[in-house]
């Protein structure tokens, strides 16, 4: 399964395609979001967006998100084709939420980690 980018207004720089678990016999799929600002000598950009990685339990969602908040995180933690844009010299992470993705039509939910 490849998860497109989420509807907003984040600046989506590459189509982040991510590792997803088997969701057979599942009704939601539980994607962590990073918005982070970045930058150089010459310029600063706000609202840049990531896929951390994708999970069937809310859970495990909240824990990676909350990694990437404190900094904690590390290449194993994010899902295996994005690069932890937010972390550099320039970049720091702006928001980081988790949204549910209904595999079933029902309502969404989403939360943010930046302020627990």
């Amino acid at each position: 399964m490849v998860l497109q980018k989420p509807e907003g207004t984040l600046d989506w720089e590459y189509l982040d395609v991510i590792d997803c678990p088997d969701v057979s016999g599942y009704e939601s799929l539980f994607v962590v979001v990073v918005r982070y600002s970045t930058g150089d000598t010459f310029g600063h950009t706000t609202g840049k967006g990531r896929l951390a990685g994708a999970f069937v339990d809310w859970d495990k969602a909240e824990e990676l998100g909350k990694k990437i908040v404190k900094g904690t995180e590390t290449y194993e933690d994010v899902c295996s084709h994005s690069c932890r844009a937010w972390n550099g010299y320039f970049s720091h992470v702006e928001d980081c939420y988790v949204e549910e993705v209904p595999l079933k039509e029902r309502c969404r939910r989403k939360k943010s980690l930046m302020y627990l």
